[in-house]
């Protein structure tokens, strides 16, 4: 990098690094502290769509519909997860 010069010491070039990577997840974890991250509706449908996939209904949303709109990638990962490590996907 240009404005690091060679006798810069690793420890500094390290730090230059870390702290503004470890600042951005301070203030992340700060701000959705209170209420959580948010969910958009898209968010709903892929976690109910993994809910479903982890029961053993398929790729159906929370009203048992077929799904055909979204992506099955997403749910499917989601669905794996919370097979594998019994943790819910919100």
């Amino acid at each position: 990098m240009p404005f690091i010069h060679n006798s810069t010491s690793p420890l500094a070039r390290f730090m230059l690094f870390v702290v503004p990577v470890v600042l951005g997840i301070i203030i992340v974890l700060v701000a959705t502290a209170s209420y959580g991250a948010g969910l958009s509706p898209d968010s709903v449908g892929y976690i109910s769509i993994a809910r479903q996939l982890a029961a053993g209904n398929g790729y159906v949303d929370r009203y048992g519909q077929d799904v055909a709109v979204w992506p099955p990638l997403y749910p499917t990962v989601l669905g794996v997860i919370k097979l594998l490590f019994s943790v819910d996907p919100l």
